[in-house]
């Protein structure tokens, strides 16, 4: 009995770690590193942001890390008569320092965060946990932060695109095929970048909801 006693405690343990592990490790490390921020008062208000955006992609794909830099950075920084300031990981984070922590200072001290989506990009952790602080900016502030590049057709079922694309539908950019049309798009990312969020929600949707709110 002791003896079985025994292997049941190592092999549950070993047994059921690897599938709580491969199911809920982003959702706990999320949550840990969100309280881990809220105890130590790590927030910078919006009145004392450093840059215009954040930029979140892929950068393990050269691809859409060589678009980042040699399209988007050169169209939104070097170009126009007002100044953009981006904020990117490879450039403008600080070594040794832990992801989470990195992502959270940036979308903390940017206007915007914009994502920069591929099928491949929105299946990993790293885009779920910076969209999860985007939205607790939201949450938060009452600041809705959130630009989104389709760079592929990805999400196309999801239900808070959908609803995005509703209520402000110029937060949501898709890379044109034309390539006529890229002058277009930048001008159009340039103004989104530029200009607050909710200047720009559908009334259509956004009345219902604020006469309800202070009736």
């Amino acid at each position: 009995m002791l003896l079985f006693l025994t292997s049941s405690l190592v092999i549950v343990p070993l047994t059921a770690l690897p599938v709580v592990t491969h199911l809920f490790y982003w959702d706990v490390w999320y949550i840990y590193h969100w309280c881990k921020a809220r105890l130590k008062r790590f927030k910078v208000r919006s009145s004392g942001s450093l840059y215009d955006a954040f930029i979140t992609y892929d950068e393990t794909d050269p691809a859409v890390t060589d678009w980042v830099y040699n399209e988007l950075c050169h169209q939104i920084e070097n170009k126009g008569k007002k100044s953009i300031l981006l904020c990117l990981e490879e450039r403008d984070w600080e070594p040794g320092k832990a992801v989470i922590d990195n992502i959270a200072q940036s979308i903390n001290q940017s206007k915007k965060t914009l994502f920069v989506l591929t099928k491949k990009y929105v299946r990993k952790g790293k885009f779920r946990t910076a969209f999860y602080l985007a939205m607790q900016k939201l949450m938060d502030e009452n600041m809705d932060v959130i630009v989104i590049v389709l760079l592929q057709p990805v999400l196309q079922n999801s239900q808070y695109l959908r609803l995005r694309k509703k209520i402000c539908a110029s937060s949501i950019l898709e890379w044109p095929t034309n390539p006529h049309a890229e002058y277009f798009f930048w001008q159009k990312m340039k103004n989104v970048l530029l200009t607050e969020n909710s200047s720009r929600y559908n009334n259509l949707y956004t009345n219902p909801v604020t006469t309800w709110k202070y009736a």
